[in-house]
């Protein structure tokens, strides 16, 4: 026959067992977390207070033929330095069915960000370029 003081001791490693697990595991839970925010925001481009300069000059290649469009240069972020770096322009074959629309800065209260170019396809029937519907 076990006494009373044996029981109440297995009661309260089982109760204290059952508590550290739950801690455990909503620590684990909160670290995976953790993980997932800083992995997702590290994912987004950055937003700059003004729009960075690009001085250097450089020439423009000769069309490689007919059918050819310059593209001009683009901006891409690094993500390791959080900033914009200016890469050159090039030339493009053009796309039947499709207008280039160049790329700009785009604005929000967090700041500037840049919106690349792309290929949108060309509604004839409505007399305009679209991607996709804009409001």
């Amino acid at each position: 026959m076990k006494t009373s003081t044996e029981l109440k001791g297995r009661e309260w490693f089982h109760i204290t067992h059952k508590t550290t697990g739950r801690i455990f595991r909503t620590l684990i839970y909160l670290i995976i977390f953790t993980g997932a925010c800083l992995t997702f925001n590290s994912c987004v481009a950055g937003y700059v207070a003004m729009e960075p300069s690009y001085n250097e000059v450089y020439e423009r290649p000769i069309s490689p033929g007919v059918g050819f469009i310059w593209i001009e240069g683009d901006w891409h972020w690094n993500y390791r330095t959080h900033s914009y770096i200016h890469e050159q322009g090039y030339w493009a074959r053009s796309k039947p069915g499709r207008s280039y629309e160049a790329g700009h800065w785009g604005n929000e209260p967090r700041g500037k960000y840049w919106v690349r170019g792309r290929w949108n396809r060309e509604n004839k029937e409505l007399g305009h370029s679209h991607d996709r519907d804009r409001r």
